[in-house]
């Protein structure tokens, strides 16, 4: 009778009927807690990934600035050693000029 009184209890405490004694209750606590284990791991290996992502994502912005960097200070030594080659040749000019127009 008691045994059967604890039964119901089990049952009716955690509305579960696999649950019907101290060893059901036992098996049940470890199969929640392996269900606990196995989605923390889960848990874990999406968080590692995520981790890993955004540290590659990370990694290639850094390697883009730097490249976009580089590429800006060769745009702009390209530019200084035209105006450099433009501004001589304009002096060549003004100079062939002034020697046409002197012997005139």
């Amino acid at each position: 009778d008691q045994a059967r009184r604890q039964q119901g209890l089990f049952a009716e405490r955690f509305k579960d009927p696999k649950v019907r004694s101290a060893e059901d209750l036992q098996k049940y606590l470890e199969g929640m807690v392996e269900s606990s284990d196995k989605e923390i791991e889960s848990l874990c290996r999406q968080l590692a990934r995520e981790v890993s992502d955004k540290t590659q994502s990370n990694l290639e912005i850094v390697r883009l600035k730097e490249s976009l960097k580089m590429e800006r200070e060769t745009d702009a030594a390209e530019k200084q050693a035209l105006e450099d080659a433009l501004r001589k040749a304009r002096e060549q000019l003004a100079e062939a000029n002034a020697k046409v127009f002197a012997v005139e």
